[in-house]
Formats: structure tokens, sequence, C-alpha cells
């Protein structure tokens, strides 16, 4: 973060509350398109989902791939029952890995593609002055 001063990321640390909603609501209602980056598990599908649905056309799901997903991929075994909240994931841009969740049953975490994120906003922010941000 050091090489990249006021990088344009939002750490909402979990599931969505009402701050982060009404913040992203705003930059929704300014013609701001937002990228959703977060775990390959149940909980973080269903959250991209919840933006690309609450957002449409602004939001969109950001490394959400499935060579992302195999970057990302851990030993983590996810429950049945936590597999069973992907049956509420119907957006087709999270399709590829919402299956690929549900056949292997291993999560994925965002650690693992870190590198990847963090190459994204750099190249984003080439040109920008961020000093004044």
């Amino acid at each position: 973060m050091e090489m990249t001063p006021n990088p344009p990321l939002i750490c909402t640390h979990g599931q969505f509350k009402l701050a982060s909603l009404l913040l992203l609501d705003k930059l929704a209602a300014s013609g701001t398109l937002i990228y959703y980056s977060g775990d390959f598990d149940p909980e973080g599908l269903s959250m991209a989902e919840r933006l690309l649905l609450r957002y449409p056309g602004q939001a969109k799901a950001w490394h959400y791939t499935l060579e992302d997903y195999q970057l990302s991929r851990s030993d983590q075994v996810l429950s049945p029952q936590r597999l069973k909240q992907l049956d509420r994931v119907s957006s087709p841009e999270l399709a590829p890995p919402k299956e690929k969740l549900l056949k292997t049953g291993l999560a994925g975490y965002q650690e693992g593609i870190l590198s990847d994120l963090w190459c994204d906003v750099k190249q984003s922010m080439q040109g920008f002055n961020t000093s004044s941000v």
C-alpha cells in the first residue's frame, strides 16, 4: 500500500453493514463502477451476487474467474449446509466459480490472488496524482 498511496479501495470487513451500503449507494448514484472481490466460498459469492443485483450495470465481480479460483483454492472443505447457500446465487457472471465450488467442495481465499488484485489497482492508478486525494 505504501507504493500506491490512497488506492480507491473499500474494505467492508465481512458482510455489508448499513454504512457500507450507504457509501456504495452514493458511489453508484455518482456513476462509479463498483468492483467487488471476495472469497470463493458461499458467503463471498453471495455478497458478489448482492452487489450485482443492487447495482445492475454498475457492479462487477472482480477476479471471480475459474483461474482465480484455482489460484486461491485452499484445503478448507465446505460443509454441505454452506454449499447449499449457493442455491441462491444465480448471476451468470458467478456461474463458473459457483459450479466449481459445488464440484470441489473447497473454499478459495482472496489472499491467494492479492498480487493480481494489487496489480490491477496499481495499473488503474497510473497517471493519477494520488498525493492530493
